[in-house]
């Protein structure tokens, strides 16, 4: 096996930017996902909520380009441009993703007014900084972990022969092939086994760079939105998942595609990469699939 995409997304929920190689550390990708858009709402004690805004709730973010590049930041958002300084003036205040409460950069002044312009609302721009630590438990590890503004774990792995298997169902439908870009992974493995291998896999050696696979990672909305646009595509991505990939395990409801996982040690990894299989492990619990 070997690795045939890497990608990271600057702006939790922005667009990707395809990597032919990238440092990883134990927070994943360098740059992936280590600024995020909050709304800039108050509450009724006078205090700023900074809550995390994603494509679920504002689509419009997929059209949000955000390139890091000696020490600036350039957000592109169609024909608009907005060049920041990384280490621009910020303010330390708490930030919310999803059940997490915890410190971020906040920035001030002209960007969080461009953002607000072209998302439509009242936005404000944060970034991970060297104050900001957000420690994480899973109830299939023992060990607590870091994480940056993802959802919940440094690194999603998927597998190409698995989205072959989505993509037949797809066809059988009518419906034109899913690009793996709707499935918003970190790092693509070719060659697989088989679809669904990657259920088996404990650890994982990428590189000099060891991975542990904690658990399939369950899927949303967010599979059925254009990478490109952020216009709904229809539900597809979603019915075949309900179909072949269904959870049966209470621990972890919903449908599922790829793997959540952790770094266990820093290095660089590229496309080419070999991809070695270094512990197994029991597969997570699919539900029998459905007559079609």
């Amino acid at each position: 096996m070997m690795l045939s995409g890497l990608h990271i997304y600057p702006v939790k929920s922005g667009r990707v930017i395809n990597m032919e190689s990238a440092d990883v550390a134990f927070l994943g990708l360098q740059n992936d996902r280590r600024w995020v858009v909050v709304e800039a709402a108050t509450a009724e004690d006078g205090k700023s909520i900074n809550r995390f805004i994603s494509q679920r709730s504002h689509p419009q973010l997929a059209q949000l380009m955000a390139v890091p590049t000696n020490g600036v930041l350039r957000l592109s958002y169609g024909a608009a441009h907005f060049d920041l300084d990384i280490k621009t003036s910020t303010t330390d205040q708490t930030v919310s993703v999803w059940r997490d409460d915890f410190p971020a950069a906040l920035y001030e002044g002209p960007v969080n007014d461009w953002l607000s312009k072209q998302l439509g609302g009242a936005f404000r721009l944060a970034s991970f900084g060297s104050k900001t630590q957000r420690r994480r438990k899973s109830f299939m590890r023992d060990a607590a972990f870091d994480v940056s503004f993802a959802d919940g774990y440094p690194i999603l792995i998927a597998t190409q022969a698995s989205l072959g298997t989505v993509n037949a169902y797809v066809t059988a439908k009518g419906e034109a092939a899913l690009p793996m870009s709707r499935f918003r992974p970190n790092i693509v493995i070719d060659g697989a086994s088989s679809a669904w291998a990657e259920d088996n896999w404990k650890h994982i050696k990428i590189g000099d760079v060891i991975f542990d696979c904690v658990k399939p990672c369950t899927r949303c909305v967010m599979t059925t939105l254009d990478p490109i646009s952020g216009e709904s595509r229809g539900n597809m991505s979603l019915q075949a998942l309900q179909h072949l990939r269904s959870s049966a395990d209470n621990r972890l409801k919903g449908v599922l595609f790829g793997v959540n996982a952790i770094p266990l040690n820093e290095g660089r990894i590229k496309h080419g990469d070999k991809v070695q299989v270094l512990e197994t492990q029991t597969p997570w619990k699919i539900t029998p699939r459905a007559i079609a």
